[in-house]
């Protein structure tokens, strides 16, 4: 796995760390929701 690093707002983390759970999960849970949420059904 590759690794990049993010910038996001103070008001965006404050909002992730909710989750109670580690930032970098929460973060990937949510881009990887997103990816999938954007891939139309008949692609899969």
């Amino acid at each position: 796995m590759s690794n990049s690093t993010l910038e996001l707002d103070e008001e965006i983390m404050n909002l992730l760390r909710q989750f109670n759970q580690p930032l970098q999960d929460s973060v990937q849970e949510l881009i990887l929701l997103e990816l999938y949420r954007r891939v139309p059904i008949q692609a899969l």
